[in-house]
């Protein structure tokens, strides 16, 4: 009963600028910062052991969201979040990408990077967790200065961030509308990305943020987080910048606030539909083979302990004595199914919301099914925990 315990205490201690005005991204600050630039990406490239480099299909990696709000507007609902990491994870797994989206000269290079993101089930203590943390701060525009790394800066200090991908979402006073730590350039405890809290989302709740108003920005920002370049490189001047990347090709424009099928320049057509362009987030659709390639090799060389942390995109904590199945999802609720060895005749379920409070119980034991009405919830994320006396199930729930 360790995990259900733990909630219920918990309970109880518990201006958007134009975007043409705005810096899509803050890779090249980063660059220009560290005085790196391609020497950087030459050395990070240089030093991978290929021989680490991960071949399953799909590698699941944890996040934390870090709301850091001034204003009550600020302090985005679950629901939002969800609808951001779904956003990342259609645009990871590829499974949106139709031959429609991809210029046929691209049609043999777009792929799926087959990395799928779940807010992390447990924090780094060990304790059961929504992957969600919320701080209410003072400081004006604090996502725009490194306070925001530091609790004792007034900012929110990191998880983990060898084990943990952290997220924070914070006003940045228009200086940016994201940015990403490069493998191996910012303190450990500010490796992540910074987000505007204007432009993470997606179509239902970024209704005002014009033509970034997909969610996309956060995968652009995840690309620079496993060590992808914009395609132009370091230089737009004459073309002979790269992203070093094979089957990306040269380009002399960032396509910022465009929707362009197919442009050329630098001698070939651009990738105007590549997630690493400035291009507007309704035509951004694929990563490249090689792109792929890159991203799972720097998730070996450089951020393996990410998959070190036992995440369950689905669940929460789950003993093996008996099983929690969801059987049908409607409107008004889900309808779940027990299954096990053991004597489930004195079986309870309890709900829980994010910060432990018991809102729903009910002794299921006259039948190996049940039904969870969910019509009066508000939208979000919510723990389900069976009990047999001497088992427990924890079932993390998304109700949207």
């Amino acid at each position: 009963m360790r995990s259900s315990l733990i909630l219920v205490l918990l309970c109880f201690l518990s201006p958007l600028m134009h975007a043409q005005d705005l810096e899509p991204c803050f890779f090249e600050n980063t660059q220009e910062r560290y005085g790196a630039n391609q020497h950087l990406m030459d050395a990070v490239i240089n030093n991978i052991d290929v021989g680490k480099v991960y071949n399953r299909q799909e590698l699941v990696i944890p996040i934390v969201v870090h709301v850091v709000y001034r204003l009550d507007s600020e302090d985005i609902p679950d629901e939002q979040i969800l609808e951001q990491i779904e956003v990342l994870n259609t645009a990871f797994s590829g499974e949106s990408l139709t031959s429609a989206q991809v210029p046929k000269v691209f049609s043999s290079s777009s792929t799926a990077v087959n990395f799928q993101f779940c807010l992390a089930d447990t924090d780094p203590s060990g304790l059961p967790t929504s992957g969600i943390t919320r701080k209410e701060v003072e400081l004006l525009n604090i996502g725009a200065s490194s306070n925001l790394f530091y609790d004792d800066f007034g900012g929110k200090d990191a998880w983990d961030t060898d084990r943990y991908i952290n997220i924070w979402v914070a006003e940045t006073g228009g200086l940016f509308i994201g940015k990403a730590s490069f493998p191996g350039v910012d303190p450990k405890p500010e490796q992540g990305i910074v987000m505007d809290v204007n432009f993470f989302g997606g179509l239902k709740s970024l209704s005002g943020a014009g033509i970034f108003d997909e969610g996309k920005t956060l995968v652009h920002e995840m690309g620079h987080y496993f060590g992808l370049e914009h395609l132009w490189g370091s230089d737009l001047s004459d073309c002979s910048s790269e992203d070093g990347i094979a089957d990306t090709p040269k380009t002399g424009s960032t396509y910022l606030n465009t929707c362009l099928d197919q442009s050329f320049s630098c001698g070939s057509t651009d990738m105007t539909g590549n997630y690493m362009m400035y291009t507007s987030d309704a035509c951004l659709h694929y990563f490249t083979k090689g792109q792929k390639e890159r991203m799972r090799l720097i998730l070996a060389q450089y951020r393996s302990d990410l998959l070190s942390t036992d995440t369950n995109c689905d669940s929460g904590f789950q003993e093996e004595a008996f099983s929690l199945k969801k059987i049908q999802s409607g409107p008004n609720g889900i309808l779940f199914g027990l299954h096990g060895p053991i004597d489930l005749s004195k079986a309870q379920a309890v709900l829980y919301d994010t910060k432990g409070c018991l809102l729903w119980n009910k002794e299921v034991s006259s039948s190996e099914q049940f039904y969870l009405p969910m019509q009066e919830r508000a939208f979000g994320m919510y723990f389900l925990v069976v009990s047999t006396g001497e088992e427990l199930i924890s079932e993390r729930i998304v109700w949207y």
